[in-house]
């Protein structure tokens, strides 16, 4: 367990787009790009597109009961290009707790490497903050994680959950989403201050308009010197007052989708409920 809090390295607001604006994807997201780049230009900002699409398999792995989420944990797999991106992930709205779970070191099997380790905060409509660790590796081939002791092997300090080591493992409601991606680009602000903008798309095996759409605004935090006694991360002001007015705004476009209650985590743990 970590015995102090842990500064956050981004902060990413996520907005829900309507499904039925991607019937076309490239009119989709020509709608976007223009809706981004009139509202920074009323800001004052500039949108400088770098637009960027990458196409994954994505799901979640969790007990029968779902034990993992329960305790606030996800476990997502990503299979793109014939290589697998993992990430734990502890999520809580609560910071505190968030932090108390040490990701940063954990004991690899040989084949897994290790790739990135963060703290971040997540902000979902119309403001709800939660924070979260996370450690992402990569694998060449699909990893076989059939019990919650794979995962204990590699992360043996989360044996303070209260689930069975013989536990077994599943893809949650056998869904796995086909997924879009799209870096689009980068907002800058006065004092140079950037933000990077991104949106994901969920398919279904036998569908060509998407189930669920996200978009996403990311920040990074001032990065801290080594020799600094500052414990906690520092956003530029500017540059958090300009998103939140523009992340403001797009919660009121046409485009945005005030009915979704969800997120795509959301979306695959319930898609039990979206089939019936």
């Amino acid at each position: 367990m970590n015995k102090a809090n842990l500064p956050v390295s981004s902060r990413e607001y996520k907005v829900m787009f309507k499904p039925k604006e991607f019937v076309d994807i490239n009119k989709g997201i020509e709608k976007v790009v223009e809706t981004v780049a009139s509202r920074i230009n009323k800001q004052g900002g500039i949108f400088k597109e770098e637009r960027k699409a990458e196409k994954k398999k994505t799901w979640y792995l969790d007990t029968n009961r779902h034990e993992l989420k329960s305790n606030g944990f996800l476990f997502r797999v990503r299979e793109e290009h014939d290589e697998y991106d993992i990430t734990l992930k502890n999520r809580y709205p609560d910071r505190y707790i968030a932090a108390s779970y040490d990701l940063s070191g954990p004991t690899l099997h040989e084949k897994i490497k290790l790739k990135e380790v963060k703290f971040e905060e997540d902000i979902t409509t119309p403001f709800r903050s939660k924070f979260s660790a996370s450690a992402r590796f990569e694998v060449k081939r699909e990893p076989k994680f059939d019990t919650y002791q794979d995962i204990l092997s590699i992360y043996p300090g989360l044996k303070r959950m209260d689930i069975s080591s013989s536990e077994g493992l599943f893809t949650v409601n056998g869904f796995v989403a086909k997924e879009i991606s799209y870096d689009l680009g980068r907002i800058k602000f006065e004092d140079e201050d950037k933000a990077k903008t991104g949106i994901s798309l969920w398919y279904l095996p036998s569908t060509e308009i998407p189930v669920i759409v996200e978009f996403d605004i990311d920040i990074r935090a001032n990065e801290v010197p080594n020799n600094s006694e500052m414990m906690l991360e520092e956003f530029p002001f500017s540059l958090t007052y300009e998103v939140y007015n523009f992340y403001t705004a797009m919660q009121g476009d046409s485009i945005s989708d005030a009915d979704a209650l969800t997120t795509k985590t959301e979306y695959a743990y319930n898609y039990a409920h979206h089939k019936s």
